[in-house]
């Protein structure tokens, strides 16, 4: 099973052109998304999965089917990379397109209230530290663990008014429920 460095990298490249539509946003935060793309996104609801299934169905559908050549590549390979388990930033950019669907922003201005919220603003550089990957890594791991606040403080949700939505606990939500929450509170 031979990876294929220049596919995985376009991939990347895609990704990052998706996270930030200027090249130098891209260039200042490659450390963190590329730190976001090695780290597998993994669920503790059931209805989760979804959100895993959306990552997913666009490198299926909206990145490999662009592609040339692939005809060339070790077949058993390309099947498992294309069905592998989807990473963190695969999902943060799946979410922000679901926010497409419905509001007039762009999945850039999406993914900016997720990256944002989880305060990865704060580490920039093309290339970041192993401590910093580990912070990141940590902030991630808060966030699928479900080990953030009430509130969503500390997750891609936070929200002011849990109330008017009749929400008691973040944690204990889906993220579509969270989406949908923090959706109506920023973008309605």
């Amino acid at each position: 099973m031979t990876p294929d460095p220049w596919l995985t990298e376009t991939y990347f490249q895609w990704l990052c052109s998706e996270s930030f539509s200027l090249a130098t946003e891209r260039r200042e935060y490659e450390g963190v998304l590329r730190t976001l793309h090695d780290i597998p996104f993994y669920w503790t609801i059931w209805s989760d999965e979804n959100r895993a299934g959306d990552a997913m169905s666009f490198r299926q559908y909206e990145f490999l089917s662009f592609q040339t050549g692939l005809d060339e590549l070790d077949q058993f390979w390309l099947a498992n990379w294309a069905t592998a388990t989807p990473s963190v930033l695969e999902v943060l950019l799946g979410i922000a397109r679901r926010w497409t669907y419905y509001y007039e922003g762009n999945i850039q201005y999406y993914f900016g209230h997720l990256f944002q919220n989880m305060e990865f603003n704060r580490y920039p550089g093309r290339v970041i530290s192993t401590a910093t990957r580990e912070a990141i890594r940590s902030l991630v791991d808060n966030w699928m663990a479900r080990q953030f606040y009430p509130n969503g403080q500390g997750s891609p949700f936070p929200v002011d008014n849990m109330r008017a939505f009749d929400i008691l606990d973040m944690r204990k939500i889906d993220i579509w429920g969270q989406m949908n929450a923090y959706s109506a509170e920023h973008f309605q």
